[in-house]
C-alpha cells in the first residue's frame, strides 16, 4: 500500500451544503469508476457507516455543529482499497465568510502514473469547479504539501522549529503549486492578459474568469529544477506581493475581494 498521495481541491464562497449540490458533486466523482468507487461514508474518522449514493447527499448536508452560534458539515467517503480513492467536503452556513467551502479529493500516487489518469483528474477539477463556483483550487503531491506547507520559526533560545503556513486562500496564496486553479477573486486580484501570459506548463481557460495554471507535466516533477524555476518565474510574473514570504512570514499578502464584486 502506498502511504504518498495526490490530491486536488476546489475552494468557494458559495453555499455547497445543500442535498443538490451534494448529489451533483458526488454523481460526478463516482463517474470517475473503481478509482473511487466509495465503500464507506461519514462525518469523521474512523467511518463505519456503508457507502450508498442514495443516503450521501443527505449526510452530506447534516450540520454537525452542537452550537447554535455554528452551522458546519463535514462529509467523508473513502475506498478502503486501493487505489483508495477519497473525497471530503466541508462547508460553513454559519457565520458566513469565516472560512470557505472545500471539496477535496485524494488517492495513492500509483493512480496517476499514466497521463490519462492525470488529465482525468484535472477535468474533473475543473468541472467541480463549475459545480460549486471555485474561486481557487489547488493540486499537488504530499511530497510537494509537506515542501511548501511549512515554515522555519525561531523559538526563544533561538532553537529552530518547523511551524505550518496558516494562511487562507481569501487572504492570499502560500505558493503555486503543480495544478494551480484560479477563479474570479484572483483572476480580478491579477487580471486574466496576465494569467493568460504566465509562465507555465500550461495555461487553460476552463470557463468564464477561470483558469488552470500547471507548473509542471505531472505531480511527481514539481521538485524537478525547470519545475521551481518556473514557478518562481510564474511568481514574479503574477506578483510576488500576492504570496507568502518565507523571508518575512510576518507579512500580509495582497488578498484578493471574496467573494468578487
Amino acid at each position: 500500500m502506498s502511504s504518498a498521495r495526490v490530491s486536488v481541491s476546489v475552494e468557494t464562497w458559495r453555499d455547497i451544503s445543500s442535498p443538490d449540490v451534494a448529489s451533483a458533486v458526488i454523481e460526478r466523482v463516482l463517474a470517475e469508476g473503481e478509482g473511487f468507487a466509495f465503500d464507506r461514508m461519514g462525518h469523521e474518522e474512523p467511518l463505519k457507516r456503508r457507502f450508498r449514493p442514495e443516503d450521501a447527499a443527505t449526510l452530506w448536508a447534516e450540520n454537525t455543529s452542537t452550537r447554535d452560534s455554528l452551522e458546519v458539515g463535514w462529509f467523508i467517503a473513502e475506498k478502503k482499497t486501493q487505489p483508495h480513492g477519497s473525497m471530503m467536503a466541508h462547508w460553513q452556513r454559519k457565520p458566513r465568510g469565516l472560512w470557505l467551502n472545500w471539496i477535496s479529493l485524494w488517492a495513492d500516487e500509483e493512480y496517476f502514473r499514466t497521463a490519462e489518469k492525470i488529465q482525468r483528474v484535472l477535468d474533473l477539477m475543473a468541472e467541480l469547479s463549475h459545480f460549486v463556483g471555485s474561486g481557487y483550487g489547488l493540486g499537488h503531491h504530499d511530497a510537494e504539501r509537506k515542501a511548501k506547507g511549512w515554515v522555519d520559526e525561531i523559538l526563544p533560545g533561538g532553537r529552530k522549529a518547523k511551524t505550518t503556513i496558516t494562511l487562507k486562500s481569501q487572504e492570499g496564496l502560500i505558493d503555486l503549486w503543480w495544478a494551480n486553479l484560479f477563479g474570479p477573486p484572483y483572476v480580478d486580484l491579477f487580471g486574466e492578459e496576465r494569467i493568460q501570459n504566465c509562465p507555465a506548463r500550461e495555461v487553460r481557460k476552463i470557463g468564464a474568469k477561470a483558469y488552470l495554471v500547471l507548473t509542471a507535466p505531472t505531480p511527481f516533477d514539481w521538485s524537478l529544477q525547470e519545475a521551481r524555476e518556473l514557478q518562481e518565474r510564474a511568481k514574479r510574473h503574477l506578483g510576488l506581493e500576492a504570496f507568502f514570504d518565507r523571508d518575512n512570514p510576518s507579512r500580509k499578502p495582497s488578498a484578493p475581494v471574496w467573494p468578487p464584486e
